[in-house]
């Protein structure tokens, strides 16, 4: 997934189809909220590729056209 910036914001720009985050549920124009409980912000997700692993499951939390997924 690309991502786009609105001070700390973090939204989804563009998602790969059949990649890992768009099978795990992320759409493009989500904003991430939390991972696995804790915010989510520019920075995480600028080091967000370095730290998540393919076997592993996550949760996101995004806000999506005003409602909580």
């Amino acid at each position: 997934a690309d991502f786009e910036y609105s001070g700390d914001r973090v939204t989804v720009k563009n998602i790969t189809l059949d990649s890992p985050a768009h099978k795990g549920g992320l759409n493009t124009g989500d904003e991430i909220l939390f991972l696995n409980g804790l915010r989510f912000l520019k920075e995480d997700a600028d080091k967000l590729k370095d730290v998540l692993l393919l076997d592993q499951a996550y949760e996101f939390i995004v806000s999506r056209l005003n409602k909580l997924e």
